[in-house]
């Protein structure tokens, strides 16, 4: 990640190469940009391991509004995972499917900013105190070091 300054904003960026699924190739770069430094989202456990699907759906048990940074990791995070052309939609009726048809996603409020994997695909995301910003941030960084290990696999 290299920082980028923006006004009195300060960004990670990281460009990251996407690939055709059909033939392999690079077809264009992703530029990757977070909020928190990737260094302090080590503090944010997350257990369990990344499982890709090609849909996801995203629930939550609050609106995580947060002074607009609720709005801000939604967008960020769904924005990625379409260039990864993964669909992510919301379906208030959805549940952790236990067949891992689709990747499941639960923002709770809690005590402890955390992200737990619960089933094949099946992830809650703990947020304490409005972190929600570095909660979504670090199931991206995940992400990305999950896409970095299948590709050495």
């Amino acid at each position: 990640f290299k920082t980028v300054k923006e006004g009195n904003l300060l960004f990670y960026n990281v460009v990251y190469p996407l690939q055709s699924s059909i033939t392999g190739k690079h077809v264009a770069d992703y530029n990757f940009f977070i909020r928190n430094n990737p260094n302090d989202l080590e503090d944010v456990p997350f257990y369990g391991k990344i499982v890709f699907t090609q849909l996801m759906v995203i629930n939550s048990s609050d609106s995580f509004n947060c002074d607009g940074q609720g709005i801000i990791a939604i967008a960020n995070f769904v924005k990625m995972y379409d260039a990864f052309g993964i669909k992510v939609m919301k379906d208030e009726n959805a549940t952790c499917d236990p067949e891992g048809k689709y990747t499941f996603i639960q923002l709770e409020k809690a005590n402890e900013t955390n992200i737990e994997q619960f089933g094949p695909t099946c992830y809650q995301v703990n947020i304490a105190n409005c972190e929600i910003l570095k909660a979504m941030e670090k199931f991206m960084v995940e992400t990305m070091v999950r896409t970095f290990e299948m590709k050495k696999e």
